[in-house]
């Protein structure tokens, strides 16, 4: 799991963007790709789920329009 700051290095985002699919953020991560679809956009604008975060399994879900 990343701590504070190293999503800053490239390695550990492209590692991140390995997972996006990963079982507890796959359905999140589909609805992203979704709204993007629906809306024009490029996948990936709007923000994925982290995959080191609890995804589907958390307890709370909070959605930032600036994250």
């Amino acid at each position: 799991m990343a701590t504070n700051g190293q999503n800053a290095d490239p390695n550990v985002v492209a590692a991140k963007r390995s997972r996006i699919h990963a079982p507890h953020v796959a359905p999140l991560n589909e609805l992203a790709d979704r709204i993007a679809d629906s809306e024009g956009l490029d996948r990936g604008r709007v923000p994925y789920v982290d995959p080191d975060t609890g995804g589907i399994r958390a307890r709370m879900l909070v959605l930032l329009d600036n994250p």
